[in-house]
């Protein structure tokens, strides 16, 4: 067949549809490489699974100063405890499924929302989610984000489809259990307004205050239930702020950590496709969806946007990003030029270069393909790491990023089980005055974990020495660094 006819067949919109859901799919499972392999990354994960432990033993009110920001994300600690009830599986094992299916689920809805307002096929819409490395990367690592979200974004879907009544309050409803599941979630609501309103004021009156009244009314229901303190709510907030801009203004001067975090939630082809996005919506007038996407936007970026210390703070506006760049697509049909150089950065990005801006780690380095082919070991293929509040987390921006995941998180779980054999070693009937020396923080990290599956809890921290006691026994734990 001549190249001329095959290059023909592939302009048939048969062939085209085929294409770009062969590519969805295929980006979509090479990406969750990083999901497989259950393994603690992040400190956030283990002090929720081990609280969880402790409320499981002791009750939630003889509890709560133990647990980690119980009152902000109540849903979460409590739909891992009723699973763990129900099934006696491991709280960190349920919450890492838990985490992968809730970031699929909101994929899944997302790319409908972004095909609905872009008139795309959802396949598209899909891809463009998965352009944003980031999307995936939270299904890797149990975290609480992934509980919100998506309710947060079935609330939205549910009102971009008819805005009956019933809809209305289901998305309220569900807009509530995503608050509940995790607090910061609030931080998306002002694009609810917009989507209520439809021809008349008196119209969008009568839903804003249905919505409102059923939001409010579920939310306080639920947190009562879960006995949250509402005052606490706005304290942890409070103490969080004050954490996280320790001073500064809220639009705060942008260090190297923040940059390096927003490249990568957004990778620079995407800060490209956003632009063009952007750009065809201003030049076909469709200012009401740019609005909506900016309004769902801008609260959250303005509040992270001083001290962005983990990409994964702006998981919850991902598919209004997604939007752009399915409206950038519309752009570059018939711009052979400018989609040659999307391509093109696209691949020089992801392939060869990363998006990377500082100095070697020390021990972790970024690489190319041809240094994983010639040694496939975990420690040649690791992005650079981003030094966060919750531990250190692989920056995206590589196309081998999912395998480093995965395999980094084989190497943690050698180390799981280097502990438990440690602490194996101590006979628990003997653990009264016992001590052990751990040299690094993530040690500690993960000995709380093993020993919260054993019902050891820790009781007491003064300095570096830590007490974990099951009530009669006790492991006195010292930390060197």
């Amino acid at each position: 067949m001549p190249v001329s006819d095959i290059f023909k067949q592939l302009k048939t919109q048969k062939v085209r549809s085929f294409l770009i859901k062969a590519l969805a799919i295929s980006l979509l499972f090479y990406q969750l490489i990083g999901a497989f392999s259950i393994a603690p990354v992040e400190l956030d994960g283990i002090r929720i699974a081990t609280g969880v432990t402790t409320i499981n033993s002791h009750g939630i009110e003889s509890s709560k100063e133990e647990l980690y920001a119980y009152d902000v994300q109540a849903g979460t600690y409590l739909t891992i405890l009723r699973i763990h009830q129900l099934t006696s599986v491991n709280p960190f094992t349920i919450f890492s499924i838990l985490s992968t299916v809730g970031c699929l689920s909101f994929i899944f809805f997302g790319a409908q929302m972004v095909s609905y307002y872009t008139n795309s096929n959802f396949w598209v819409a899909l891809v463009c989610i998965l352009l944003f490395q980031e999307a995936l990367v939270n299904a890797y690592y149990p975290n609480s984000n992934v509980f919100a979200a998506p309710f947060l974004i079935m609330s939205v879907y549910f009102l971009t489809q008819r805005v009956s009544n019933g809809n209305v309050l289901l998305s309220a409803m569900l807009l509530a259990f995503g608050v509940w599941m995790r607090i910061d979630s609030i931080m998306i609501s002002l694009i609810f307004p917009l989507l209520l309103f439809r021809q008349t004021l008196a119209g969008f009156l009568r839903r804003s205050s249905l919505f409102a009244l059923t939001f409010i009314t579920v939310f306080i229901t639920l947190s009562q239930l879960s006995n949250v303190e509402l005052s606490n709510i706005f304290g942890l907030t409070q103490r969080h702020m004050e954490g996280t801009f320790g001073g500064k203004p809220m639009l705060g001067i942008l260090g190297q950590v923040e940059i390096q975090s927003y490249l990568s939630f957004y990778s620079l082809v995407n800060i490209v496709m956003i632009g063009i996005g952007i750009i065809y919506l201003l030049r076909t007038n469709n200012l009401k969806l740019l609005s909506s996407c900016l309004v769902a936007i801008l609260p959250l970026v303005c509040v992270y946007f001083g001290d962005l210390s983990s990409p994964k703070y702006l998981f919850y506006v991902l598919p209004f990003y997604a939007i752009f760049t399915a409206s950038a697509l519309k752009y570059l049909k018939g711009r052979p030029v400018l989609s040659s150089f999307v391509v093109f950065l696209w691949m020089s990005q992801y392939l060869f270069f990363g998006i990377q801006t500082t100095t070697n780690n020390g021990e972790f380095s970024g690489v190319e393909i041809g240094d994983f082919i010639v040694s496939p070991k975990a420690k040649n293929i690791q992005p650079y790491l981003l030094n966060t509040d919750d531990g250190k987390r692989m920056l995206s921006g590589k196309m081998l990023l999912p395998v480093a995941w995965y395999l980094k998180k084989l190497e943690r779980n050698t180390r799981v089980k280097e502990l438990e054999g440690i602490v194996s070693t101590y006979n628990t009937s003997r653990l009264d005055k016992k001590g052990l020396a751990l040299d690094t923080h993530n040690d500690l990290m993960l000995l709380s974990l093993i020993l919260s599956q054993k019902n050891i809890h820790l009781t007491n921290k003064e300095g570096n020495m830590h007490t974990y006691s099951n009530g009669d026994l006790e492991l006195l734990v010292a930390l060197n660094d």
